[in-house]
């Protein structure tokens, strides 16, 4: 036998037969075992060690434990952003005093993982009911101590940054920057006024698209070689060419040999004039030995060289304005843009649930520039909001996060009648909205720009790069004629009301589909109490509930919204929503 067809932690079926049974047994017996990790000296030397605790006889458990405490965590009404995380405290017995020395543990920001199974199961075969971060130790009264415990993401509540730009320079106390994805218009901090460096990310970044100073691309027109000289090594433009010393060089066409087209070359000092110029294959390099005599071909100084290993632009002049850039940020092990990538970088975590259906459904390409000194857990729901997802951890530390669907996709979950431990509850309705008046449609906001401009540009600046530049962002107009039934309607020119990282213009019309469709008729939010379940039923996760009320009696699907474990009583409240459009329920 198995769940639906699924199975936990990979254990043979016979085995996970048996802990199906044990779950939904109402009479069984149950131990719960507390793993609560310390920092200690292990083999002297300060290192991470674990004491076990349980609630009941289990040797060699300390049977000290006297509640075990409920772990709830929802998903919004809105069913976007940071997932709601509650959970309570451990209490521990000691009426005799022998736990006194443990109140010096030192435990902050230690794992608690809480496990369950049968008094007569070896400890291998206990599974996980929660995990989570101990926060601290202490004593109200004689006879108790008491663990207070956070949330898994306890551990993801700090500055994002994690170094300064250093130096003596007026930016030497600001943190480096971060750029996950393809970013538009960001500023990069100056990091040496002597060479002109600049940076826009700590680390390895993929490209830099584009460098302007005050809305004008830094960069010189094209020009055309007219002459070469190659006993000087020395190309001559048909005008002047505007270059300077350690410009960055690229051709198109074929350049005189042995230079190539697409490929970056440096001005060097010696021979500079107004239309003549030699380059170096290296910036500050010695010159290229030019053999051949071939004209014709055009090239472009740019004024500026990017460092993609640090994550950082060397200029060749100093900018007049305010410098911006676009690129593609982040790639220490590989460029990434998918949101599944880019929100466990921001939380800084690796523990991520393995890939599932009703979780990366219809995932977006995402962009994000944290230049100030931000939190990751403020960075992670600003991204997350604006972009329809939820983000939370289950019940064994992992982060997960997804859309909420219409229609949720089927991962062969079921509950059945027979399971409730109480009435089935109507909790909330989830009310239409209208989505063809301009002022309330679903306004989706992609490709931010995150230096807006809408002062100090460039007189060269064209009316339309003026718009572009002055814009927060670009909001998704006639991707969808408004004025249909549940048709995207926008107000022209007005930012979204939320801040999208979304940068592609599909992505945001599937959201955008996705948000119409999903509140185009008022939805339901069932409430179900069942006995002790195994970790698949989860936030996030798609669920058929069959039922004789409501409509409910051929089974429909639906999202689990909200969990609440309630491990001392043996039970789990579930919170199941489901739209309207997908059934008829009759009378609720």
């Amino acid at each position: 036998m198995s769940l639906n067809g699924n199975t936990l932690n990979g254990l043979p079926i016979d085995d996970e037969e048996q802990y199906q049974l044990w779950l939904r047994d109402p009479g069984a017996q149950v131990v719960h075992l507390v793993e609560m990790d310390y920092i200690g000296m292990v083999a002297g030397s300060p290192g991470t060690r674990t004491v076990l605790l349980s609630d009941r006889p289990y040797p060699p458990a300390h049977p000290v434990v006297a509640a075990i405490p409920s772990f709830m965590r929802a998903i919004g009404d809105d069913f976007a952003g940071a997932v709601s995380l509650s959970i309570g405290s451990l209490v521990l017995n000691n009426a005799t005093g022998a736990l006194d020395s443990w109140l010096l543990l030192n435990i902050d920001g230690q794992r608690v993982r809480i496990r369950h199974g049968a008094p007569d199961w070896p400890q291998e075969r206990f599974r996980t009911a929660f995990t989570c971060i101990a926060e601290s130790i202490s004593s109200a009264d004689a006879s108790t101590i008491t663990v207070r415990l956070r949330a898994p993401d306890y551990g993801a509540n700090g500055q994002i940054q994690s170094h300064l730009i250093g130096g003596s320079g007026p930016n030497a106390n600001k943190p480096i920057p971060l750029a996950y994805g393809e970013v538009f218009n960001v500023e990069p901090l100056l990091t040496d006024a002597a060479t002109l460096e600049y940076q826009w990310h700590d680390g390895v970044v993929q490209s830099v698209d584009a460098v302007r100073d005050s809305g004008i691309d830094f960069q010189t027109a094209s020009k055309t070689i007219s002459a070469v000289t190659p006993a000087t090594d020395t190309l001559t433009t048909s005008a002047a060419h505007g270059f300077l010393v350690d410009d960055r060089v690229r051709f198109t066409g074929t350049p005189p040999a042995p230079l190539a087209a697409a490929t970056d070359y440096w001005v060097i000092a010696a021979g500079l004039t107004t239309t003549d110029f030699r380059l170096s294959a290296t910036r500050g390099g010695s010159a290229v030995d030019i053999t051949g005599s071939t004209t014709g071909a055009t090239c472009i100084g740019y004024h500026w060289t990017a460092i993609l290993s640090t994550g950082k632009v060397l200029l060749s002049s100093a900018p007049s304005g305010q410098l911006t850039l676009d690129g593609k940020g982040y790639a220490a092990a590989g460029y990434v843009e998918d949101m599944r990538d880019i929100l466990p970088l921001v939380l800084g975590t690796t523990n991520v649930m393995q890939a599932r259906p009703s979780i990366y459904s219809n995932s977006s390409a995402v962009a994000m520039f944290v230049r100030d000194r931000r939190n990751r857990l403020d960075v992670a729901a600003e991204l997350c909001s604006g972009s329809g997802i939820w983000y939370g951890y289950d019940r064994d530390q992992q982060l997960c996060f997804g859309r909420v669907f219409t229609y949720p996709p089927s991962e062969g979950l079921a509950i059945a009648e027979a399971e409730l431990r109480s009435a089935l509850t109507v909790e909330r309705m989830v009310m239409p909205r209208d989505t063809t008046a301009a002022t309330q449609g679903h306004r989706i906001g992609y490709a931010r720009n995150w230096t807006v401009q809408s002062s100090g540009l460039a007189a060269a600046v064209g009316a339309s790069h003026r718009a572009l530049y002055g814009a927060a962002q670009q909001d998704l107009v006639n991707l969808v004629a408004p004025g249909t039934a549940h048709a995207l309607a926008v107000v022209p020119d007005a930012p979204p009301a939320v801040f999208a990282g979304i940068y592609a213009d599909g992505y945001a019309l599937a959201e955008a589909n996705r948000k119409n469709e999903l509140f185009s008729g008022w939805g339901v939010v069932f409430g179900v109490t069942l006995g002790r379940v195994g970790v698949l039923y989860d936030i996030g996760r798609a669920v058929t509930l069959t039922h004789s009320r409501f409509g409910l009696s051929a089974g429909v699907a639906m999202t689990i919204v909200k969990v609440e474990d309630r491990p001392s009583e043996g039970l789990v409240k579930l919170s199941l929503f489901v739209n309207r459009g997908t059934y008829s329920p009759g009378a609720l």
